[in-house]
């Protein structure tokens, strides 16, 4: 019996990957930008809403999976927007912690609707097993790479 990946050549996989993740950032960053951030940023806000207590700029570079320089940039702009704020660590004076201020939390919580309508909408109707595999696969093959994630809840993406 074939796998699913048999039956399409690897090249074309890899396409399709590419032309997917496109498309779900376009649509992510034309819901976002009217608000002064991009996709990016929107994860960044939900890697500091989740801390109490701040987390080190070098860990969202890590998490996010680019340079320090660019979560610098992202930083600033969610500060300049009264989203995060910024503090030394208390345990290393070279270490930056970003913190999730009040208005970035409402911020979070009333844009996280928008997105995820329009998330639903690029999903279409799509049922809830697929989501749950495509997420799974996806978590595959960053635990496949060693990396460290945390995981989705996909609770609320599908009623």
């Amino acid at each position: 019996m074939k796998t699913l990946l048999q039956y399409r050549k690897t090249y074309k996989a890899g396409l399709l990957q590419a032309k997917a993740f496109r498309i779900l950032k376009s649509r992510t960053n034309e819901v976002l930008n009217p608000f002064g951030i991009n996709a990016t940023d929107w994860g960044v806000l939900g890697l500091i809403i989740d801390e109490k207590k701040g987390v080190q700029l070098r860990v969202i570079a890590q998490e996010v999976g680019v340079k320090q320089p660019y979560i610098t940039r992202s930083i600033a702009t969610l500060t300049k927007l009264g989203y995060v704020t910024q503090a030394q660590s208390e345990t290393d004076a070279r270490a930056q912690h970003a913190f999730i201020t009040d208005k970035g939390r409402s911020f979070v919580q009333s844009t996280e609707k928008i997105v995820l309508k329009q998330l639903k909408e690029t999903f279409g109707d799509i049922s809830r097993l697929s989501l749950l595999g495509y997420v799974q696969t996806l978590d595959s093959i960053v635990a496949n790479s060693g990396d460290q994630y945390q995981g989705v809840d996909l609770d609320h993406m599908i009623e």
